[in-house]
């Protein structure tokens, strides 16, 4: 037997079925099944062909890391990813949640991985095949608050506070204290360092301070106290 002109395995047959497995095609391409039996001669699958669809290839990332916790938005852009909307996808060996997908780009979200590591995306589709990222994944160490300055302010806000750490992310978009929100004003380049604006709250407080990164995820330590004056 024979796909698109290209020789079949036979792995089983009735007069009724035959199952093949198929061998890799030479280049894409449609054409007849053509089946050869001593018995009864040729049989051709005319007009219903065999089509060996395209290598299925991914072109870039929308994304190169995320935090450890998941829940990043990747987008992944390639040719011949998908057929039949059958597309699977694996982030540095993670199943992913495919949010949509087309033959050439992909949108998923990334799940929690155990531990900081980095790796391929693949997508897998039956009708496709695998395509392999050349560019790498990194899920990122989650971040630590260790030093909060000043770690006192007034309920009124508008006052400057300077929060250190590892791993803070140089991409941070929130900043509470003690569950207030403050207005970030700058991040240090190599993530160790936010310095924010307090905001106003109504009554004295006390509570974590928390730095929102969508590289790093959510970072928590140390305390901030509102209080009435100072």
């Amino acid at each position: 037997m024979t796909l698109n002109g290209i020789a079949a395995t036979i792995t089983s047959q009735t007069a009724d079925n035959v199952t093949v497995t198929a061998a890799p095609g030479i280049s894409a391409g449609s054409g007849p099944v053509v089946l050869e039996s001593t018995s009864i001669g040729t049989v051709t699958s005319w007009p219903h062909n065999y089509t060996y669809n395209p290598t299925p290839h991914i072109l870039s990332l929308s994304q190169y890391s995320g935090p450890l916790v998941g829940g990043t938005q990747l987008t992944i852009i390639g040719t011949s990813m998908e057929n039949n909307n059958d597309a699977t996808v694996t982030v540095a060996g993670y199943p992913a949640t495919t949010l949509s997908q087309s033959s050439t780009q992909i949108v998923v979200v990334t799940s929690a991985a155990a531990a900081p590591t980095k790796g391929v995306v693949i997508v897998n589709s039956t009708s496709a095949g695998i395509a392999t990222s050349t560019a790498t994944f990194t899920y990122n160490p989650t971040g630590q608050v260790t030093e909060v300055n000043p770690q006192v302010g007034a309920i009124g806000g508008q006052y400057q506070v300077t929060i250190s750490g590892q791993n803070l992310g140089a991409d941070v978009t929130a900043v509470t204290l003690a569950d207030v929100a403050a207005t970030v004003l700058s991040c240090d380049p190599n993530g160790q360092q936010v310095v924010v604006s307090a905001g106003s709250t109504t009554a004295p407080t006390t509570g974590s301070v928390a730095v929102y990164s969508p590289t790093f995820g959510k970072s928590v330590g140390q305390s901030f106290r509102y209080r009435y004056r100072m």
